[in-house]
């Protein structure tokens, strides 16, 4: 093999010029990707490129411990795009160095019953634990077609993967940073950022609209001075618990800056370093429904308790996942929380879940959410001829602007006693087969517009999955 880094009896001068010449080359590469700005993927993939082609042997690729997954390995470098494979740490050589936080070198491969046969042509292989600030993070993995001692050659392999740790870390922190700024500033919610002395570090456009401040007005300025008098009380004593690391639900009252007083629910989570982050949903809308709200934070908060999701606070859809494998949750659990998530995602005026019942061919009323008792009275409708029919026969969500004058909707004068004019019909469906439906109720037509449709029809494919998963 063309290996630029070649064994050699002696140290000469002319070598160690080659070897640092190799090193500059191999880590100014390297760094100039970082100001291109793309997705970790890419990143990975492309560094890949550049140390084989560097280095030139015949299999080299990078190992990172998966952010989901703690106990798996993923790999970055595939040898074709898109290519990725994942490996528990539990298992092969390259396991076995990010286990052991050592290099492993293998002049004979067969030797090593560990070594997993993934190149038949491998003779020799390197793997050296990827560091960064004292944590390993992943694994360069080298092999060769030829045997190899690698003598000569481990030490500036050495340094280019201390230097590729730190270049991984920071671009996969790029990477997060990127994902979570754009999640919050399209989130409905408002989301508030302060330090561990309680100073506004970031707040999202949901907040500054909801209290009527600046950006540049918020920064800097301590949170609790934008609440009435009695919640900075309740503010203060909740955020003792958070620099204890603990999370909190509470409700509020906000002063904008026009006087006007906003009822908030905030949700606040806790970070290592002494400050916090909340979402703050305003329930100005809901105020008629303020005794079910609680119940829905009191039951969310159960759940976080029970399965142990404290990470996914902002996550309504994990939310839902989790829900599906907790032993406890039962059909009317998932239906509740599913109706109540997408109130609060949507700000739609109430909502529904049915399941059907394929012997009888009808829909159950599973939940409701801003509905009276009166719609108990409807708690079983026929599916033939009904919108969900239609928007299942579409395979897609149904906006239906003017709910009585739709023959296929049963109910017009209900809705209208309710106040509800459309409606948002989403079919529940798992691989085809339809188990119930999502439908969101608006006072207007116009409400219709302004939907995150691609994120509600997510969230219903997760709850169809969940009810399925729960019905068995």
């Amino acid at each position: 093999m063309n290996n630029r880094l070649t064994l050699s009896s002696s140290r000469t001068s002319a070598n160690k010029l080659e070897h640092t010449t190799l090193l500059l080359e191999v880590l100014a590469e390297v760094n100039s990707l970082m100001s291109q700005g793309k997705n970790f993927e890419w990143f990975c993939e492309e560094v890949g490129l550049i140390l084989k082609n560097k280095l030139q042997y015949k299999h080299i690729h990078i190992w990172i411990q998966d952010e989901r997954n703690s106990q798996t390995l993923k790999l970055v470098t595939p040898e074709t795009r898109n290519g990725f494979r994942k490996n528990s740490i539990s298992r092969g050589v390259v396991g076995k160095s990010f286990r052991e936080q050592r290099i492993i070198c293998l002049p004979d491969v067969t030797q090593e019953p560990e070594y997993l046969k993934t190149h038949p042509e491998t003779i020799s292989e390197l793997c050296i634990p990827l560091v960064s600030d004292g944590v390993t993070i992943g694994v360069l993995n080298i092999e060769t077609d030829t045997l190899q001692t690698f003598q000569g050659q481990i030490h500036i392999l050495q340094i280019i993967s201390e230097n590729l740790s730190h270049v991984l870390k920071v671009a996969l922190l790029y990477n997060t940073e990127d994902h979570f700024h754009r999640l919050v500033e399209h989130m409905s919610e408002g989301v508030w950022v302060c330090d561990a002395d309680e100073h506004t570090l970031y707040t999202n456009p949901s907040l500054r609209a909801m209290i009527g401040y600046s950006e540049e007005e918020l920064r800097g300025t301590m949170t609790y001075e934008y609440f009435d008098e009695a919640s900075q009380k309740i503010i203060k004593k909740e955020n003792v618990k958070r620099k204890r690391g603990v999370g909190s639900h509470y409700e509020a009252q906000l002063v904008a800056k026009n006087g006007e007083l906003v009822p908030v629910i905030v949700h606040g989570v806790p970070f290592d370093n002494g400050g916090s982050m909340a979402t703050l949903t305003d329930v100005r809308a809901l105020k008629n429904a303020e005794a079910k709200l609680q119940d829905r934070f009191e039951k969310m908060q159960e759940a976080y308790r029970e399965i142990g999701l404290q990470r996914r606070h902002l996550d309504y859809l994990m939310e839902m996942v989790a829900m599906a494998n907790a032993r406890r949750t039962n059909i009317k659990q998932i239906a509740d929380f599913s109706a109540n998530a997408m109130m609060m995602i949507t700000k739609a005026k109430a909502a529904t879940v049915r399941i059907i019942d394929h012997a009888t061919g009808k829909f159950i009323l599973q939940a409701k959410s801003g509905l009276g008792d009166e719609w108990l009275g409807r708690k079983s409708i026929k599916y033939k001829g009904s919108l969900t029919e239609a928007a299942a026969s579409s395979g897609k969500p149904l906006k239906v602007p003017d709910l009585s004058s739709d023959s296929r909707y049963g109910s017009p004068s209900l809705a209208r006693k309710s106040d509800l004019h459309s409606a948002f019909v989403v079919p529940l469906m798992v691989k085809g087969e339809l188990i119930g439906s999502l439908t969101l109720y608006f006072a207007h037509a116009y409400n219709l517009e302004s939907l995150e449709e691609e994120f509600i029809e997510v969230f219903a494919q997760e709850t169809a999955i969940a009810l399925k998963l729960t019905a068995k």
